[in-house]
C-alpha cells in the first residue's frame, strides 16, 4: 500500500512538472503569436485608416471646390438646390447656365424652385443672406454613409481569466482581442470615430445624395440666327459711323478716322466692354431693358476687374495723346462734330443693332452700310460744332 501511494504521488509530481512545462511552453509560443499577429494587425489597420481619411478628404475637398464655384455665382442658393446641385453635375450646369443667361439678375427662373422649398417669393439667390451656414457646416449633413456603430462596452470587460485558461490549454488569443489591441494600439494617432469609420475593409467615402429636390428647369435660349447676324453688322458699320478726325503719324501716314475709331474700341476697357454688351444684347432680357439698366449692369458686370467702369467713365471724352483734345465724329448730316464717349458708342451700337435686326425680321427692308448712317444719334454734354 506504501508503494502504491508512493508511486501515486511521483505521478503526480511527474503529471504537474510536465503539465506546468506544456503551460509554460504555450504561454511563450503564443505570446510570441499574439504579438506578431498585433503587430501585423496593427499595420494593417493604420494603413486603411490612412486611405479611408485620404479618399474623404479628397471627396470633400471635391465638393468645396464644387461649392465654391456655384456660390460665386449663386452667393444666396437655398440649401436643398445647393444640395441637389452637389449630388448631380448636370444640375449644377443648368443653374448656372440660367444665372448666365439672366443677365439682369431678376431671378425670375429660380421662382419654381422658390415655390418648391417655401422660401418666399421675394427669395434672391444672387444675394448672400445672414443666416445662411457655411458651406462646409453644410456639406456635413448633406454626405450620408454608414452610421458608425457605437463601440459595445461588454468588450471592454474583463477577460483575462478567460484568456489565461486558452492560453493554458493551446490557444491564443482571439480575433476579436487581436483587432482590439491593435486598436489600442493605433489609438494614440486615431481618434475612436476614425478608427470606427474607417478602420473596416473598403471603407467607401460618404457621398452627397440627392433628396428629389431638382426642378426642372427650362433650357436658356440661345441667340437667333438674326441676332448673331445683327451684331456682326454692328461690329461692321460702327466705325464708320463713329470715323473720327483723321490723323497723321510723324512719318507723315495718315490714318483714317474709321481705322483711328477701331483702335479705340480695340483698348481693353472699351473691348471689354463691348463684350459684356453683345452679351447682353443676346438675350431678350437684356433687350428689353431700359438704357440705364443696360448700363448698370455693364457697371455692375466691370466690378473687380482690370477694366472697371463707372457712370462717370460713360460721358468722359476720349482724348488724344495730348490728353486735351478730344476724338470727335461727325453728327447726322455732317452739319458739326460731337466729342466721342463711352455712351455714344454703346447708343451707337445698341442702335445700329436693332435697325439690323428690324430689318432681318422685314425682307423687304434692306441691310448695309446706309442703313447705319440713318441713325439719330442724341445730344449729349460736350457738344462741339
Amino acid at each position: 500500500m506504501a508503494s502504491f501511494k508512493k508511486g501515486l504521488m511521483e505521478f503526480g509530481e511527474g503529471f504537474l512538472l510536465s503539465f506546468g512545462d506544456a503551460v509554460a511552453t504555450n504561454i511563450a509560443e503564443k505570446a510570441k503569436q499574439d504579438r506578431a499577429d498585433i503587430l501585423s494587425t496593427t499595420k494593417d489597420l493604420r494603413t486603411r485608416i490612412k486611405a479611408g481619411k485620404a479618399a474623404d478628404t479628397k471627396l470633400r475637398m471635391k465638393y468645396i471646390k464644387d461649392g465654391n464655384n456655384i456660390l460665386a455665382r449663386l452667393p444666396g442658393l437655398d440649401p436643398g438646390t445647393l444640395r441637389e446641385a452637389l449630388a448631380s453635375p448636370a444640375y449644377a450646369k443648368s443653374l448656372l447656365a440660367q444665372a448666365d443667361a439672366d443677365t439682369l439678375n431678376t431671378a425670375e427662373w429660380y421662382k419654381p424652385i422658390a415655390r418648391k422649398f417655401n422660401l418666399g417669393e421675394d427669395f434672391n439667390p444672387y444675394e448672400r443672406r445672414e443666416d445662411q451656414k457655411s458651406l462646409g457646416t453644410l456639406l456635413k449633413g448633406f454626405r450620408t454613409g454608414p452610421t458608425i456603430p457605437k463601440a459595445d462596452e461588454a468588450k471592454d470587460e474583463d477577460t483575462m481569466a478567460e484568456d489565461t485558461i486558452r492560453t493554458m490549454f493551446g490557444g491564443g488569443k482571439t480575433a476579436e482581442k487581436i483587432i482590439r489591441a491593435a486598436e489600442k494600439r493605433v489609438g494614440a494617432q486615431f481618434s475612436p470615430e476614425e478608427i470606427e469609420r474607417y478602420g473596416g475593409a473598403g471603407y467607401v467615402p460618404r457621398t452627397v445624395t440627392s433628396k428629389g429636390g431638382a426642378v426642372n428647369l427650362r433650357n436658356p435660349s440661345d441667340p437667333s440666327q438674326s441676332v448673331a447676324i445683327s451684331l456682326a453688322n454692328a461690329n461692321e458699320q460702327v466705325p464708320d459711323i463713329l470715323a473720327t478726325q483723321d490723323l497723321q503719324t510723324p512719318e507723315g501716314k495718315t490714318i483714317k478716322g474709321a481705322d483711328v475709331y477701331r483702335g479705340i474700341q480695340e483698348t481693353p476697357q472699351v473691348k471689354s466692354m463691348l463684350g459684356n454688351f453683345s452679351r447682353l444684347l443676346g438675350t431678350k432680357q437684356g433687350l428689353a431693358a431700359s438704357e440705364q439698366a443696360q448700363f448698370n449692369y455693364l457697371i455692375t458686370q466691370s466690378r473687380n476687374t482690370s477694366t472697371p467702369i463707372t457712370a462717370q467713365y460713360l460721358d468722359k471724352p476720349f482724348l488724344m495723346r495730348d490728353g486735351r483734345t478730344p476724338y470727335t465724329f461727325k453728327t447726322l448730316g455732317g452739319k458739326g462734330r460731337m466729342n466721342l464717349t463711352p455712351r455714344i458708342i454703346l447708343q451707337t451700337y445698341k442702335r445700329t443693332f436693332m435697325d439690323s435686326l428690324e430689318k432681318l425680321n422685314d425682307p423687304g427692308k434692306k441691310i448695309g452700310r446706309a442703313a447705319g448712317v440713318a441713325l439719330q444719334i442724341p445730344r449729349t454734354p460736350g457738344v462741339s460744332q
